[in-house]
Parts: C-alpha cells; structure tokens; sequence
C-alpha cells in the first residue's frame, strides 16, 4: 500500500472516530431558552414542583361572530344544565322588493341548516322563535351573557332533531335542516305591507336591520344535544309565500336570508347559560388552598380550571436558566362518553383585570401546545409548553398570576373535558421544569 493511500485511510478512520465520540459525548446542559429540543433527556436537570388546581365557573365570553351558531338544550351527567342559543339579522335578498298593492301572506317557514351536533340527538327539544325588540349592532361586541329585549313570539317546534336526514320542501328533498313555522300576521305587517309604507327600510339591508332588529332561537326546557347550525350558508333562510291579490291563486315566494345576501352586514351572537345545581361537582366548594383532584373544563363560558404555582417564587434568585417548562393533564379515564374532548386546549395568565394569552403563544415563539394526545395505552393528555412563560417568572417578573384553562373555539363549540388534578393518587397533573443551573 502506497504512502499517500495509507494516509486516506488514516484521515478517514480519524474521522468516522471523531463523529462517534461526538455522538455519545454527553450534554452538558448548556441549552438555555432558545435551544429547547423535544429530547428531554438533554434540557437539563428536571424538577417537578407542585400546582394547586381547581375549577370555578367563567363569567363570559365574546361572541359575536362565530364559526357556527349553537342551539339547544341538554343535561350532561358530569358539568348539569347545558343552554345554547343565538340571536341574529334576518335579511333582504333582493333590494326595494315589490309585492303588490293588496298582497297577502299565506305562510312563512324558517330553515336553518345543520352542521353537526354535540350529545344525543334522539331525545326531542322544543325550539321556539322570538322577534327581538332591541337593535342588534353590527359594529358592537357582544359577550356570551348577555340578555336581548325579546318581542313576539314568531314560532316554536317540538321534534327530535336529525342533523343527517334530508327533508321534504316545496316538492323537494333537501339538505339536512331545522324547520320551524312563524307567524305570518308579523310577516304581512312588518314586510310586506311596510314595504309600501316605510320604503326607506328597504333600500339596503344597513337599514332593513333598522326596522326588523333580528330574531332569536332559543329551546323550551331540556332535550339531548346541542346543534351546530351554519345559517350563512343557502340552506339556512326565511321562506314568505304570498299572493299578489288576494283572489289570486298562484303564490309566489320572497325569501330572507342570514348571511349569503348580508354586504358585509351579516351578524349573529351565540348565548349560553349552565345550571351547576344538577352538576356532579359542586363548585362553590372547591378546595382552593390545596387544590382539587378533580378539575374542569367546559366551552360557552361554563366550568373553567384555575393553575396557581405556590412553590415557583422560592426559585426566582436561584440562578436558572428554563430549558423547558411543561404543564401535563391527563384526562380522567372513562369521563369522555358520548361527549366529545375539546382537541385543544388554551392557557389564559389571570391578571385580574386582563385575562391574555401566555407568553408562549406569540409569534415566533416555540409551540405552547395543548392539543389532545393518545397515548400507546389509548390515555389521553393536554401538554403544554410554557417555558417563556416560567422563564419570564424567574428571571424579570415579581407577580407569578394563576392561569385559567380554557377549550379551544369556546363560543362555537359544546366541548368539555374531566382531567387529573395534581391531587390524583394515580396519574396526576404535572409541573415540570428542566433547568441549567448559572451559578
């Protein structure tokens, strides 16, 4: 073998060792915050300090504008009463509509077409109609809470709603909806004898929603399920037949809409109300100097859990550097049933008069998490990563706040969920934090 091949093979030997012994060279825990890696093995030396949790009822929420419109009644076994309704614009689909001077109206239907449900759709709910009596604001924000001035009765239906089931109409099968009869007395004199008489109301929709406020949809007593309903979409409209005489026999047919003609002007606001009397926990009794083993976690403003850390403040001149700090809550098995988990859930800091986002959850941040797992045994976790968050208590701030857990899409959703407090004698809520240690 030449000199010069002996020497490439020396090289090469030298350094495939060299990547071997850099491979298992062990870390010395220099990671800092802006070198997490998901291998916690290697962010440092790991502590698990206590957490008091417990749950409390949320005041409210913003709700105007969501993704879906919720409306129902039901009793869940674990958080009690469960009451959704909304409240929105009923609108022109086709500008300055003419009637005719002695038109009559023969009857009116309301459709609001399904987009799922949350519970058991075989026990039947009444629904009932009401004109709303006070101006709905489309340049206003309106919470979970609040309470409309309400009008006449306009309809109601008892059925057990079928979210997946066409419906006969006008001669016609159509998409899965929510029929409801309304009063064709408030039709004949608020739409079509006003058109005649207060046209300035029906140049645009801006002032239509000036003259018929809205409706709201809510439930009589308690059914089975909370239904999703999409009424922006075609599906979802006020159908008003009439006949240009009243000799005539031909009817013809004006509809109102939600959304799809709505100009920017479509608006709705989702109402909810819990009775925690017929709950399973009593929440005017929660243990919040030690903390519950049980918490929960309810969407549209329901049962809510508060995160206090008692023990975080003794370590905030102890020199650390927060590799990683996580938060683990396992969801109590069995508790899931036919009411379906929130997929994630969001982390709230309670500064009293401010509830923000955590640090964690801005922009160019590390993922904070809190999406539902499944682990290899089928159990189930919310992990959260709040190392900003911790590493901002330690190192810049004097007030450690509690944080409120919360479900994802909360004004839109009916999810709730049971987790593991950290007094669970078995799988208990974890703190942890994995930490380089400066001086």
């Amino acid at each position: 073998m030449n000199t010069s091949l002996k020497a490439s093979l020396l090289s090469a030997i030298l350094a495939m060792a060299s990547s071997v012994f850099v491979a298992c060279e062990k870390s010395t825990g220099e990671i800092g915050l802006d070198q997490v890696i998901d291998d916690k093995a290697v962010l440092g030396t790991k502590k698990s300090l206590p957490v008091i949790g417990y749950s409390f009822p949320f005041d409210s929420i913003r709700s105007t504008g969501p993704s879906q419109e919720i409306l129902g009644a039901y009793i869940d076994p674990v958080f009690g009463g469960v009451e959704a309704k909304f409240t929105t614009h009923m609108l022109l689909s086709l500008l300055n509509p003419d009637f005719g001077d002695n038109a009559v109206c023969d009857s009116v239907v309301l459709l609001l077409g399904y987009n799922g449900y949350y519970g058991d759709t075989n026990a039947p709910q009444t629904f009932v109609v009401n004109a709303l009596d006070e101006y709905l604001d489309p340049d206003s924000s309106y919470y979970s809470n609040k309470q409309f001035a309400l009008g006449k009765e306009l309809g109601r239906a008892t059925a057990a709603p079928r979210p997946f089931t066409r419906i006969a109409d006008d001669g016609d099968t159509i998409a899965p909806a929510l029929r409801i009869d309304l009063d064709k007395d408030f039709f004949q004199e608020n739409l079509i004898r006003a058109s005649r008489l207060s046209q300035g109301y029906f140049v645009n929709n801006v002032e239509f929603i000036k003259h018929i406020y809205g409706v709201q949809l809510s439930t009589e007593g308690y059914g089975g399920a909370l239904l999703y309903l999409n009424i922006s979409s075609l599906s979802s409209l006020v159908k008003v037949y009439y006949r240009e005489a009243p000799e005539d026999t031909v009817s013809l047919r004006y509809d109102l809409y939600f959304g799809v003609f709505s100009s920017g002007n479509y608006y709705s606001v989702n109402g909810f109300a819990h009775d925690f009397s017929l709950a399973s926990f009593d929440l005017e009794n929660q243990d919040t100097a030690s903390g519950e083993a049980t918490l929960y976690v309810q969407s549209m403003a329901g049962a809510v859990t508060r995160i206090l850390f008692p023990t975080l403040k003794a370590y905030q001149d102890s020199g650390f550097i927060i590799n990683r700090a996580e938060l683990i809550l396992p969801v109590r098995e069995g508790s899931v049933g036919p009411y379906g988990a929130p997929t994630s859930l969001l982390l709230l800091e309670d500064k009293g008069d401010s509830r923000p986002f955590v640090d964690d959850y801005k922009p160019g941040s590390n993922p904070v998490g809190g999406f539902l797992e499944i682990g290899r045994l089928r159990d189930k976790n919310y992990e959260f990563n709040i190392t900003r968050l911790v590493h901002r208590y330690l190192n810049t701030s004097d007030t450690i706040n509690p944080l409120i857990l919360i479900p994802a899409s909360s004004a839109s959703q009916g999810w709730r969920t049971v987790l593991n407090g950290y007094q669970d004698p078995v799988k208990p809520l974890q703190f942890n934090i994995y930490y380089t240690k400066t001086k």
